[in-house]
């Protein structure tokens, strides 16, 4: 008998306490599996020919389809993992969707390889588009909100933004809980990579966003600096005038 089928039959006998004639009727009942995995037609096929066979629960009275069914499904289903126990009602005779299981898992793990195939190219994208910003040496952080939560007492945020996080700059992502009572905020920054891939999520459609405040951040830096820049060259100017006419004073006094 297959190994599964043992541990089904050994979990049966010493945590659901099930009587010797019902630990043979699962042994008599199990040899007649095509395999550890049936699927719900082999299920189907093997109590028909238990039926033609004339195959009795005890050797006494004959047993039902549904006993028959219950009894192979259990142990079809997952006779290493059944969580038997003493007064947990038997599954009906339609509760073993094993095939129906390895097709949701079989679908959920292709899915699984898309969503990180996805992710991986998003990363590469944004990698790349730090390369880029790298190469303008803008040195400004900016940030553009994508989610916000907010009752009396909390509220939630979430950002993205081009930003100096852990001495590296790049495409980042912060999330801040402010409390309405004056607590200090909460919060955390990450590299996009790094993030939470819900928090990615809701943040990647905001990156034209993102780019075109880093442009008007950008271009009012310019204009500070510009304008900071000629009053530093005229305090200069003005400031290099009095050294010198300073200097021009005291050569004249040591004539």
């Amino acid at each position: 008998m297959e190994p599964r089928f043992e541990q089904f039959i050994r979990e049966r006998q010493y945590f659901a306490n099930v009587s010797p004639a019902t630990i043979e009727w699962y042994r008599r009942c199990l040899k007649w599996l095509p395999s550890e995995c049936p699927t719900q037609d082999q299920l189907r096929d093997t109590v028909l020919r238990m039926r033609q066979k004339g195959l009795k629960e005890t050797g006494v009275k004959p047993c039902s389809d549904a006993s028959m069914l219950t009894c192979i499904g259990i142990a079809a289903l997952s006779a290493n993992a059944y969580p038997a126990r003493r007064g947990v009602t038997m599954p009906s005779s339609e509760a073993f969707p094993t095939q129906n299981v390895k097709f949701s898992f079989d679908k959920l793990s292709t899915t699984a390889d898309t969503l990180n195939a996805a992710s991986h190219r998003l990363n590469e994208a944004i990698d790349r588009l730090n390369g880029a910003l790298k190469q303008l040496n803008l040195g400004i952080a900016s940030w553009v909100r994508v989610w916000t939560f907010e009752n009396d007492h909390v509220s939630d945020i979430e950002e993205i933004g081009y930003a100096r996080v852990r001495g590296k700059w790049g495409i980042c992502i912060r999330k801040t809980v402010e409390w309405a009572d004056g607590q200090e905020p909460d919060g955390n920054e990450w590299h996009f990579a790094d993030a939470p891939r819900d928090l990615r999520l809701r943040a990647i459609s905001h990156l034209n966003e993102l780019v075109a405040t880093l442009n008007n951040d950008a271009e009012r830096a310019a204009q500070i600096i510009s304008e900071r820049a000629f009053d530093a060259a005229e305090l200069a100017d003005t400031l290099t005038a009095i050294a010198e006419k300073s200097r021009s004073v005291k050569k004249g006094g040591k004539r």
